[in-house]
């Protein structure tokens, strides 16, 4: 089911929109998402633009913590524990003396086990940091967000999507990713980041028979409303992340060719996730972006931390019983050769399941999808999965050093119904 809207109340919307010098300023107040702000402005008709590019950014500085202040309180919070603990002994053994006056013998034997002095417990100090946090650099992947597929619950085993849901998983994956980013910057100088597409981003047209009746909003609606989805979900991150310089990387996907495969030959620009991403280009233009590359024919490569990353879609790899380990190997061989590129990962999309393959120093990092189950996965065409995606995060010494896998709905997925009586549970 749906996320209901959000509707603010009048008096608390007029005092924050009098009192913000800024949208994100405003988002802050009405404890809201950038996205949801800009949903709600579309329902009512009202003008940002005088909040929009108000104000100045000023970028902050990592907080470099004092471990010796971090120290000071652990020391003085055991202390303070071994205090407690001594005034409960003595009290125990005042307890004692007052009962048993005339036992010598008993007093004696609680004064020698509870008010023998112990020594305090020495904590090692922290080891302090010497020099910058070590640097790290992120990968954002976005692919298979399908917008415009509409899944029911009897089609799917329980799942539900359209373009409702879609903005709030949208919602999630933008607010997961800036709290994963400021948490890793508490022990990692991030600087770099980039937000790569592969494909997949609308669900299409006339793709496979059938498919206008799984469709929640035309590809007309899909370009132009989810372009404004996605860049506003674009802004949120780049601007909650001002010390970050960011990059946008994208390339099609299979679902965006009018016609699907039966089409046959097309030009590669004559592609809905490519009109998508000339939109969100766009509406993006007034962000500090440090590049925004669309490679209308399919494959990308750009540096991160040094390292060459190559972007496909994925529908390029053919698979036999399941996932393609063997295609795999050989589009890889097929594309350093193509390239001329010898390239450390590959980043692709498609196959709906996350998945990192190791490839010699480096890997195949298969994007997971924000779908999850659809009536292709009744069919055993795809595997159901999570709704998820990929947030990598890449170390120049040492590669890939760390994956996340953002999940993008809960477990709200419903058990398939089995018919007859259960049988009597029995017991010994």
């Amino acid at each position: 089911m749906a996320a209901p809207r959000w509707q603010p109340d009048p008096d608390e919307f007029r005092k924050a929109w009098e009192e913000a010098s800024s949208l994100n300023e405003l988002c802050v107040l009405l404890n809201i998402s950038l996205g949801t702000l800009y949903r709600y402005a579309r329902s009512t008709g009202l003008n940002l633009a005088p909040k929009k590019n108000a104000g100045v950014r000023v970028k902050s500085k990592p907080v470099e913590v004092e471990t010796d202040a971090v120290q000071e309180t652990a020391h003085d919070r055991e202390v303070r524990r071994l205090k407690d603990s001594i005034k409960l002994l003595t009290s125990k053994y005042e307890a004692a003396v007052k009962a048993s006056v005339g036992n010598e013998d008993l007093i004696n034997v609680i004064r020698d086990e509870c008010c023998v002095p112990r020594e305090l417990v020495r904590l090692a100090p922290r080891p302090k940091r010497v020099g910058r946090l070590p640097k790290r650099e992120v990968v954002m992947q976005l692919s298979d967000w399908q917008l415009g597929e509409l899944v029911i619950p009897d089609e799917s085993g329980g799942n539900t999507y359209d373009h409702e849901v879609f903005q709030v998983r949208l919602d999630r994956w933008q607010d997961a990713v800036i709290g994963s980013v400021r948490n890793q910057q508490r022990a990692y100088a991030i600087e770099s980041a980039s937000i790569v597409m592969c494909g997949d981003m609308v669900e299409g047209h006339d793709i496979y028979s059938g498919q206008p009746w799984a469709l929640s909003m035309d590809a007309g609606r899909q370009v132009v409303e989810g372009g404004d989805w996605f860049a506003a979900a674009i802004e949120s991150v780049v601007t909650s992340l001002p010390d970050v310089e960011f990059s946008v990387y994208c390339v099609s996907g299979n679902h965006g060719k009018p016609g699907g495969r039966k089409a046959g030959h097309m030009p590669p620009t004559l592609n809905f996730d490519w009109m998508l991403y000339k939109w969100i280009e766009r509406a993006c233009s007034n962000l500090p972006l440090s590049e925004f590359a669309i490679e209308p024919g399919g494959r990308l490569l750009f540096y991160q931390a040094g390292h060459v990353f190559l972007t496909t879609h994925g529908d390029e790899v053919r698979g036999w019983g399941g996932f393609p380990h063997y295609g795999l190997d050989k589009a890889h061989g097929r594309l350093v050769v193509d390239l001329e590129t010898v390239f450390k990962y590959w980043l692709l999309g498609h196959w709906h399941q996350a998945a990192v393959l190791p490839a010699g120093r480096g890997a195949r990092i298969v994007n997971g999808n924000a779908v999850g189950p659809n009536q292709l996965s009744q069919a055993a065409v795809l595997g159901s999965a999570t709704p998820c995606q990929n947030l990598l995060f890449v170390s120049e010494d040492f590669g890939l050093a760390e994956i996340a896998h953002i999940h993008l709905a809960p477990n709200e997925f419903v058990k398939p119904h089995i018919h007859g009586r259960a049988p009597a549970l029995v017991t010994a």
